[in-house]
């Protein structure tokens, strides 16, 4: 490789790894993976980068963090659904225990209705 095309490769992955390590959002799996091997290529070409080094170590936590705390969201969304699913059931359980309270209450209307949908009496 010519010592000009090297130089470039060099100042071009200086160039992509400060620029990922500017971002303020969180950097990605393959982003982390990419600017990683970039920096080892930096290092083996002899060349001090151990500032970089540091924060990229910083993104790298900060990657971890934001992990977790995304896997625990959808722990959490996960159980909220299904104390919905048993909150509904009991729900219709409590509805139907509702209509035979009240049937109870007046069993005449429902002795009616009842009568009324054997014989089609108008009630």
């Amino acid at each position: 490789m010519k010592p000009e095309t090297r130089a470039y490769d060099l100042l071009s992955d200086i160039s992509y790894i400060i620029r990922k390590l500017r971002h303020q959002r969180t950097l990605s799996d393959a982003e982390l993976r990419t600017t990683s091997d970039k920096l080892a290529y930096l290092t083996e070409a002899g060349l001090n980068v151990e500032w970089l080094r540091t924060n990229l170590e910083v993104k790298k936590r900060e990657a971890y963090l934001e992990r977790k705390k995304r896997d625990a969201c959808e722990a959490r969304i996960v159980e909220l659904k299904q104390e919905v699913k048993k909150l509904e059931l009991a729900k219709s359980g409590l509805k139907a225990e509702l209509k035979i309270e009240k049937a109870k209450l007046n069993p005449r209307s429902f002795r009616n209705r009842l009568l009324g949908n054997c014989f089609c009496l108008n009630t």
